[in-house]
């Protein structure tokens, strides 16, 4: 658990990051994208639509849901940023999501569910 300075230094460094980003930098291809719970996912999956803020400089062999679509080889794991407007208020929310598989082919990101993601301290 970081302490409240620790904190501040973290969301400092983290909004240096997010400030340096330009659209065209940012790994985005649609206007329109969604963030959707997987409850089959035992980790998140991010793909076109976000900023990664941190390469891992790991990988992994994922593994899909049926064998007639292939492993994937070498997945990067990173840290990456993502929005959500919320149409009532129209305030933005930025969600950082840690040691998430980076697979820029899809337009989607996948989160693990809900009771999966309180475990990992994400959430109260």
């Amino acid at each position: 658990m970081l302490k409240p300075d620790q904190k501040e230094i973290a969301n400092a460094h983290l909004a240096d990051v997010l400030s340096q980003v330009s659209v065209s930098d940012a790994c985005m291809t649609s206007e329109d994208s969604r963030t959707e719970l997987d409850s089959h996912a035992n980790m998140a999956v991010v793909g076109s639509n976000c900023i990664i803020v941190h390469n891992t400089g790991k990988s992994a062999q994922v593994s899909p849901f049926t064998s007639d679509l292939g492993v994937l080889q070498n997945v990067p794991i990173v840290d990456v940023a993502i929005a959500y407007d919320c149409p009532v208020t129209g305030e933005t929310t930025i969600f950082i999501i840690s040691n998430a598989l980076n697979v820029p082919g899809m337009e989607n990101n996948l989160l693990p569910a809900f009771p999966n993601v309180r475990g990992r301290g994400t959430s109260k």
